[in-house]
């Protein structure tokens, strides 16, 4: 395969995409200018050969994953806003329209209830983890009172100077 230039794209070696590069730089005619626009061209051609470009795909950039997030709030999702758009379209009917309301605010209000139990089952989850990336784990505890030391008694000095054997009294 040839472009522009005259030059083998594919198998040919550095030497010879050197020479042909340097043989059309030394060539005197009117028009260099065009010359050095096929020349920047082919440097192109072969940058984008030499080195794929790789790209965040659109979902990935647009769609964050949330830890907490779940197959089942997206549905308790779907299935509130199905309600608002059905309350919002409702505009004639007022007997109809209120239906509706109530109707997609109690789906409202069961999804946030929902998102936010998952948001702090989610916080407990993370807060509980155990490993050496996790600063909260200890923070976490202190601050719940979760954290239980067991006091151990042991042995007591006497007025006369001796130890208590163990926590009975004598």
């Amino acid at each position: 395969m040839r472009d522009k230039l005259g030059i083998d794209c594919e198998g040919t070696r550095d030497e010879d995409l050197h020479g042909a590069i340097s043989s059309l730089l030394t060539e005197e005619d009117a028009e260099f200018e065009q010359r050095i626009d096929e020349l920047n061209e082919a440097i192109i051609l072969a940058s984008n050969k030499s080195f794929p470009i790789y790209r965040a795909t659109r979902s990935t950039t647009l769609h964050k994953t949330v830890p907490l997030w779940s197959t089942d709030l997206t549905v308790l999702r779907k299935r509130t806003n199905a309600p608002r758009r059905l309350y919002q379209r409702t505009r004639n009917d007022e007997e109809l329209r209120g239906k509706r309301k109530t109707q997609y605010y109690e789906c409202r209000a069961t999804y946030t209830a929902s998102i936010k139990q998952a948001k702090i089952r989610s916080w407990k989850e993370y807060c509980t983890t155990t490993n050496d990336n996790n600063p909260w784990n200890a923070a976490y505890k202190l601050a719940m009172g979760k954290i239980y030391t067991n006091t151990q008694i042991t042995t007591l000095k006497k007025p006369d100077g001796c130890y208590t054997a163990d926590t009975k009294k004598p």
